[in-house]
């Protein structure tokens, strides 16, 4: 009897798939289709699944969905994404799109339920929540400790900051969005290094002060003086500064006490996350700053294996237009390996070709793309 080793059989079409076009022209139109249809059979592989676990002292299972990329090393990070007041997991999911960055920067993303979909912002039911989902990603994926991020989204945005006051020795850096303590408490057991977007026109979670409201100015103000940060910042404007049509501003502070804080304000946004691919994409921007930060020290560039994050976006596309992180030379392939398009440039136009899938081929791999 044959033994049949499935992990080895997916790693062999992953590596006959990174190898594709580079032979095609030695495969016929049968090995061709043969070898898409394992790389699509590939793209399902990620583990991505709903689960409960237990949290020490409570009663109830909580719920959770994690979304692990397939063959994932150890020592990966982990980024926990929660959502806003009555709102839920897939709506969390549905806006921040965490798996776009995690799948290629390879990390791990958990995104929980609060009970009533409602977070405990000033005690410790859910920082101990918190501190469970990093116990049982340790356990399965055997997650970096010292690389451990939490972001939110309004309700989970102050669920963020709760957790950077409790439980500061477990979370390398936070990044809410829309999302502040109205108490303005900053009292975290180490500098808690911070990355806050937030929309000038958000009429729920207000930017300018309003009533008991005191805005993200005043509130990360005194960040800044509890991670003694200098006063002033940089400020840049327009940014993205390759964006010259958006009208948002970063301004951020540093060299703080092991820490940094810095602030995305986007101009006449509300209160949402941002995916716009001719300003600000929220999570992009979260990304690019947790990554420099751990547990262990702060840096001022970025990991070896991670100096150039890529990710296309949307994907699917509704109107047939793909925009890539960074600039690179590409080919667009339909299914059969035929080239349909090159160039080398951000954004990617098939409003010309069907509904269907596509293969992107760069530097950085193959990606499936998904034209609706």
């Amino acid at each position: 009897m044959l033994n049949f080793n499935p992990l080895k059989t997916i790693a062999m079409i992953k590596t006959i798939t990174q190898h594709f076009f580079s032979l095609k022209s030695c495969l016929n139109p049968i090995a061709h289709k043969a070898i898409i249809s394992g790389f699509v059979l590939l793209s399902f592989l990620a583990r991505a699944q709903t689960t409960t676990i237990t949290v020490p002292g409570q009663t109830r299972p909580r719920t959770i969905f994690v979304h692990a990329p397939a063959n994932l090393a150890q020592n990966r990070p982990l980024v926990i994404s929660m959502h806003g007041l009555n709102q839920d997991i897939n709506y969390q999911k549905g806006q921040a799109k965490w798996e776009l960055v995690a799948d290629t920067a390879r990390f791990v993303v958990v995104y929980p339920a609060g009970e009533n979909n409602s977070w405990d912002i000033g005690g410790t039911k859910d920082t101990d929540f918190i501190s469970a989902i990093i116990e049982s990603m340790v356990t399965r994926y055997g997650i970096d400790r010292n690389r451990v991020y939490v972001s939110g989204f309004s309700m989970g945005g102050m669920m963020s900051y709760n957790a950077a006051n409790k439980i500061a020795n477990k979370i390398a850096a936070i990044g809410p969005v829309s999302g502040y303590l109205f108490s303005n408490v900053a009292a975290s057991s180490r500098p808690m290094p911070i990355i806050h977007v937030h929309g000038t026109a958000d009429d729920v979670v207000r930017y300018q002060a309003s009533g008991n409201q005191q805005g993200v100015v005043a509130m990360l103000q005194k960040w800044r003086t509890w991670n003694q940060c200098p006063a002033t910042g940089t400020r840049t404007t327009p940014y993205p500064i390759n964006r010259p049509n958006s009208k948002s501003v970063m301004e951020y502070w540093s060299p703080c006490k092991n820490s940094a804080v810095q602030l995305v304000i986007l101009d006449g946004k509300g209160h949402w996350h941002s995916n716009d691919d001719a300003g600000v994409h929220t999570t992009k921007e979260i990304w690019a700053f947790f990554k420099k930060h751990t547990l262990k020290t702060v840096t001022t560039g970025m990991e070896e294996d991670e100096q150039e994050t890529f990710f296309l976006f949307p994907n699917p596309s509704q109107d047939g237009y793909f925009y890539l992180s960074l600039v690179t030379n590409w080919q667009v392939h339909n299914a059969l390996g035929e080239l349909l398009l090159k160039g080398n440039e951000n954004s990617i136009n098939l409003t010309d070709y069907p509904a269907g899938f596509y293969f992107l081929e760069t530097k950085y791999g193959i990606q499936k793309l998904i034209r609706r």
